[in-house]
């Protein structure tokens, strides 16, 4: 309310130049392509964060805490072999993991099919801290979600007023500016943050699963930001197809967060970025396994079972079971 009244005193005294300004940057804000605001999150707390000291590429790096050489899953932060979650796919195929982060994971990844779910906002505001494509890995960028379809399916729950107020704001200080649409994030749980993720996901899903599992893409590595929200939809609808029961894929996605804890200076990281913004910390590096039990759940009230589901949006039954013919042990 003290914005209000702050905007409306000084609203005489902005020129028609500006106010042209602020109404073509709110236009730019939810008519964005390629982004989303949980993309913005992480730009938005990477640029304030540089603002006070640069961040070291050290901190980003996960420790390697074995002697001798290293294995992906102590270099790489929330890294397995689908085999772990269900025991029956093939060992040696399928790998999770977050973004990979140094020279390290780029020599043991050699030979591996790189899908990157992030945006390429996300890809471009991160890179001198994570990246590490070259020319010796395959790396596929396959968003899973423009910003458009997740602001889509968001805005009314969060409110278009939170919407216009962090454009408003986002001209003066973009971190202020993100803050009411992410409150409000908080406010409705991480719940309704991961059905608004699946329901964004929508037109992608399908291609996605399809870059994963392609038999010319084998052995390939999936992952987002932290390996945790877009990477274990995408993974416990996998599993689901697989064989595994509902019970094995949540506890598979409740798996990231202790995972990601191992990795502290990752961990903290990520957290500092979104709560520049004001998202909770402790909300959303979090991985429920009654979340994902009832992601499930709801797929399968509306659609009958997981399968339907992914024919619907263009993941065809034939599709799925050449899938599993090629995945599953003999």
């Amino acid at each position: 309310a003290e914005t209000w009244r702050h905007f409306a005193r000084w609203r005489r005294r902005i020129s028609r130049r500006f106010q042209q300004g602020i109404y073509s940057s709110l236009l730019t804000l939810c008519s964005m392509d390629d982004r989303s605001y949980l993309t913005l999150a992480f730009s938005i707390g990477n640029a304030a964060s540089q603002r006070k000291r640069r961040t070291s590429l050290a901190l980003c790096q996960p420790r390697v805490t074995t002697a001798g050489d290293p294995k992906l899953e102590d270099v790489l932060v929330n890294f397995r072999d689908a085999a772990a979650g269900y025991d029956k796919i093939r060992s040696g195929l399928l790998f999770r993991s977050a973004v990979p982060q140094n020279e390290e994971s780029r020599k043991l990844l050699r030979g591996f099919t790189l899908v990157d779910l992030r945006t390429p906002v996300e890809r471009k505001n991160l890179r001198d801290a994570h990246d590490v494509e070259d020319s010796e890995n395959t790396w596929i960028e396959a968003s899973l979600f423009r910003g458009s379809d997740f602001l889509r399916v968001s805005a009314n729950q969060v409110g278009w007023r939170n919407l216009i107020l962090g454009a408003l704001l986002y001209m003066f200080d973009p971190a202020a500016g993100a803050r009411p649409y992410f409150g409000q994030l908080n406010a409705l749980g991480f719940d309704t943050f991961l059905r608004f993720l699946l329901e964004a996901s929508k037109p992608r899903l399908a291609e996605t699963i399809r870059l994963i599992t392609d038999e010319s893409n084998l052995p390939s590595l999936t992952f987002c930001t932290a390996g945790k929200d877009r990477t274990g939809i995408v993974w416990a609808l996998l599993l689901v197809v697989l064989g595994a029961s509902h019970e094995q894929a949540a506890a598979d996605f409740a798996v990231s967060e202790d995972m990601i804890k191992k990795h502290h200076e990752y961990y903290q990281f990520v957290g500092d970025k979104l709560e520049v913004i004001g998202m909770s910390r402790d909300l959303f590096m979090a991985s429920p396994y009654e979340t994902m039990r009832t992601i499930l759940a709801t797929i399968v009230e509306d659609y009958g079972d997981v399968e339907s589901f992914l024919d619907s949006v263009g993941l065809s039954f034939e599709e799925q079971r050449n899938i599993r013919c090629r995945l599953l042990k003999t």
